[in-house]
Order: structure tokens, then sequence, then C-alpha cells
């Protein structure tokens, strides 16, 4: 893991559930910019992921206004695309 990556997972860590900002690059190539947290378990089901997510780069996150929009507010984050992120007031931006 590169010291990119490792920052981003502390960072969102440390957020513990609380919002956070986050910009990274869809696998499209587009640029997407979402207000999301962790540790939701609200609308969870009992079912599961049938992989780890990180062990592919990915941190489950929930979004309210895709929640709003289609009830279904978890979403995907690919940690090594994230371009710029807002943890308790303090932005950070990568490369």
């Amino acid at each position: 893991m590169d010291a990119k990556v490792k920052k981003i997972w502390d960072l969102i860590e440390k957020s513990n559930g609380k919002f956070f900002s986050v910009e990274f690059e869809k696998k499209d190539g587009s640029i997407r910019k979402m207000t999301a947290r962790t540790n939701v378990r609200k609308y969870v089901t009992g079912g599961g992921l049938k992989f780890d997510p990180k062990k592919r780069g990915l941190v489950v996150v929930w979004e309210p206004a895709a929640a709003k929009k289609t009830g279904n507010g978890y979403r995907m984050v690919s940690v090594a695309r994230v371009k710029k992120i807002k943890v308790n007031g303090q932005e950070h931006v990568f490369a």
C-alpha cells in the first residue's frame, strides 16, 4: 500500500462516522464529488457483500443525496483515485 492510499485510509478512519467530502475519479474518467460518511448501518439487510472491499482498495460510504434519490445511499469509493478529501475541517489534495 503506497503512502497516499495509507494516508487516505487513515483520514477516513479518523472521521469516526462523521461526514466528509471527497472528490475522486470514477472508472469512466469523470470526476465525482460527494459528501458521505462511514459506519452507517441503516438499510442493511444482513446479506452482506460477497467480497472484502478493502482488499480491492474500496471504501463503502453512505451518501445522503443518493439515498434521497434512489433509496439506497451506499456507494463505493476507490481510495487510489481520490483527488481531494476534506475531513474534520481539513482539506487534503492529492496528485
